[in-house]
């Protein structure tokens, strides 16, 4: 067999620009992978790498929309008790 994987991690931290305060901080991650079986030593698997790579996009976006709702969706952590949390309404994805 022969597998291919992909992993993407990345470090967050969500800061207030206004008194430069971080409010949120995580580590997201996202993973894709491709197992073939493949009937000689000498056979080369063919891999969609770009779509390996879009799904462990859409991984990664998905953890940290998660981690986000989890952090500010309360408004409790590392806010004032006057302030809520922001509205999260401008979210892009990119893909070919």
């Amino acid at each position: 067999s022969a597998i291919y994987s992909i992993d993407i991690a990345v470090d967050y931290k969500l800061i207030r620009t206004k008194d430069r305060t971080i409010i949120a901080s995580f580590t997201a991650a996202g993973h894709a992978g491709d197992a073939k079986i493949i009937s000689t030593a000498s056979a080369k698997p063919n891999h969609k790498i770009p779509v390996l790579v879009q799904q462990a996009g859409a991984d990664l976006a998905d953890e940290v929309i998660s981690e986000i709702n989890l952090q500010l969706g309360s408004g409790k952590r590392n806010l004032l008790n006057s302030e809520s949390a922001p509205a999260i309404t401008d979210v892009k994805t990119y893909s070919d």
